[in-house]
């Protein structure tokens, strides 16, 4: 069976006997391999899929190899795809030229050296693997500072509404409250410090394996409510919860996941 995520391979040529070779040489590499047998059809497919390379013949009836590498050239979708033309035509530097100018990277001369065709797919395959990769870290990436960000924001709203109150009250020579918020101040430090510790050792769980252990959620739900303390006053939300199991799994994950879950229920809730 074909995984989904298995690359592409577009071959383009107007003879059957041609693309029946090609399919041949290239049917024990680990891409899906596609076939059109002219111009048109081979535009036709690079609309309803992603390929990793597209091996084009040169001299085809109607749309020419030249033409067809162009009009991708042309689409935003088909821009960076890797043209390697397939011609039974000399290796005069015109044609050569001509072929670079439309978009080719590279050139394979008929008749076909199997060994040179395979090992060239391969380099590009690998390339097109190896971008595919680095764009999901950085999905991956961007995904957990949106995380990052979100997690912080709760004790860091705290601090802030925690001191502009302690400027107020030493402004107005109130001093009863500033104690308490002295301590307010230090407790949202401390959970902002120990919170970037535990996103950072949290960044490692992609590259490390993290063990699990056992985690009571009711000491989960309590620092997720602390986390949480200013907007459940701000919004008069009241949380309860009590005799929770323990269960195995990762403390700050579970944290996090506790607190997206509150921070959402007061959110998104009716009046």
């Amino acid at each position: 069976m074909v995984k989904a995520d298995t690359p592409k391979i577009l071959i383009v040529d107007d003879r059957p006997a041609n693309l029946l070779a090609m399919d041949r040489i290239l049917s024990g590499l680990d891409a899906q391999l596609h076939k059109a047998d002219s111009g048109n059809e081979a535009l036709r497919l690079t609309i309803h899929h992603e390929f990793a390379l597209v091996l084009l013949d040169v001299q085809m009836p109607e749309m020419d190899g030249y033409e067809v590498a162009t009009l991708l050239r042309e689409r935003d979708a088909t821009a960076g795809v890797p043209i390697i033309f397939v011609t039974a035509i000399d290796k005069d530097e015109q044609h050569v030229i001509r072929g670079y100018d439309s978009g080719a990277v590279d050139y394979v001369f008929k008749p076909v050296n199997s060994d040179i065709l395979r090992s060239k797919v391969k380099v590009f395959l690998d390339l097109y693997c190896s971008k595919r990769s680095l764009e999901e870290k950085n999905h991956a990436l961007q995904n957990f500072a949106h995380l990052a960000a979100h997690d912080l924001k709760a004790p860091l709203q705290a601090v802030m509404i925690s001191s502009q109150f302690l400027r107020d009250s030493v402004r107005a020579k109130c001093y009863d409250d500033v104690d308490e918020c002295v301590g307010h101040i230090v407790d949202g430090a401390k959970r902002m410090a120990s919170l970037i510790s535990d996103l950072l050792e949290y960044a490692e769980a992609g590259r490390t394996d993290v063990p699990f252990a056992l985690v009571g959620l009711d000491e989960v739900v309590n620092d997720a409510l602390t986390l949480l303390a200013e907007p459940c006053r701000q919004a008069r939300a009241e949380v309860t919860a009590s005799d929770l199991p323990s269960v195995a799994g990762n403390r700050t994950a579970l944290v996090q996941l506790m607190q997206n879950l509150i921070a959402n229920a007061i959110k998104f809730r009716g009046e």
